[in-house]
């Protein structure tokens, strides 16, 4: 359970930088329709975080019901992700956990949009000094499954966290699967470090090569083989998946 000073923080984090995404700047910039628009509120010696209604479910809630997504799909609601984030990254916010539980799917009569959701462990890179690497017992902010091998290292944040995440997330969209395995959490972390992810193929026998291989740099140990931006993964991932297009089995 956190603390009443980090849960403040986490609330003062996530309303702050929330917010901001959905602000004209003061300085001509981003603003983002595909962030949940958030507000701190403080009452008495409590404090409360705000969110806008939403109606739909959770892209984990959709992954469970529907099993995997198709590649339109997938493209299609990665699009409002990836502008998302890379509006966060625009104004110097790192989201710090990227899944599929923060990741909200809208139904409106006319499509369904996705919303990034929780910026509760976002990170300011305007705030370099800043040293929040891990909670105050230890542990590391985030959620493992989606984390880089230097967010693992506990290495300082920047923008190639959350490529990772989402390359993580197109990943799962699509096989339904995590990309690393072991049977130890020893064994997983010496995976995602090794860059040894599960052939994309193995899962989706209609999958072409290119797709393994989009994977591969994505998930590479070499981190100049990575995507060098949000926007460079959406498009490289926009041209790979429109080659079949509405395959799901």
């Amino acid at each position: 359970m956190l603390s009443f000073s980090a849960s403040v923080e986490a609330v003062l984090r996530a309303s702050s930088a929330g917010y901001l995404l959905t602000l004209p700047p003061r300085e001509p910039g981003p603003t983002s329709p595909n962030v949940a628009p958030t507000r701190g509120i403080e009452a008495g010696v409590r404090g409360f975080l705000v969110m806008e209604l939403l109606k739909g479910q959770t892209l984990r809630e959709e992954l469970q019901r529907r099993g995997r997504f198709d590649s339109s799909a997938t493209i299609r609601i990665l699009r409002d992700v990836c502008s998302a984030v890379e509006t966060a990254h625009r104004r110097q916010l790192l989201h710090r956990d990227l899944k599929p539980e923060n990741i909200f799917l809208v139904h409106s009569e006319s499509r369904e949009a996705a919303k990034v959701l929780d910026f509760g462990l976002a990170k300011s890179l305007f705030r370099p000094e800043q040293s929040d690497l891990t909670t105050g017992s230890g542990i590391l902010m985030g959620t493992l499954q989606y984390m880089c091998p230097e967010q693992l290292r506990g290495q300082h944040p920047e923008p190639a966290w959350d490529v990772w995440s989402l390359s993580v997330v197109a990943y799962e969209m699509l096989t339904k699967m995590l990309p690393f395995k072991g049977s130890t959490l020893g064994q997983w972390n010496e995976a995602v470090i090794a860059g040894r992810f599960t052939p994309v193929e193995l899962y989706l026998n209609y999958a072409p090569a290119s797709w393994n291989q989009l994977f591969a740099d994505a998930f590479s140990a070499d981190q100049h083989r990575r995507p060098k931006s949000v926007q460079s993964l959406f498009s490289r991932l926009e041209h790979e998946l429109a080659l079949v297009a509405g395959q799901t089995a």
